[in-house]
């Protein structure tokens, strides 16, 4: 179902944890994250996000960078593994690999084996 007006745009955030729902024991109020929210809606000062849907931000990144990868890395990831099921020891070319997804494709195929 795609959501009526106002439409909020956006699916790669970053930032600190303000809450937790009920049952939640994988992150904490304050923890600093990346990920994808609910239905889109990352271009807010608050976005709800499944806990699942994100992970921790290493303090190798800040926020900007962190919130550059979700998408492209989904979009890479799903690309390799559920649409052409890479394996090891296949050989993958990515066109645009010096790209946002590309660069990613790149990396997770090398772990994979490939």
């Amino acid at each position: 179902m795609t959501p009526g007006p106002p439409c909020i745009r956006g699916y790669d955030i970053s930032g600190m944890v303000a809450a937790v729902g009920p049952g939640v024991t994988t992150v904490q109020k304050g923890d600093e994250v990346y990920g994808m929210p609910n239905q889109g809606a990352a271009y807010t000062e608050y976005a709800l996000i499944d806990a699942e849907h994100g992970v921790f931000k290493t303090a190798s990144l800040d926020h900007v960078q962190a919130a550059g990868v979700p998408m492209s890395a989904f979009t890479a990831w799903h690309t390799l593994f559920v649409r052409t099921r890479v394996m090891a020891r296949q050989t993958v070319l990515v066109n645009g690999a010096a790209g946002g997804v590309g660069h990613l494709a790149v990396q997770l195929a090398k772990v994979q084996g490939a």
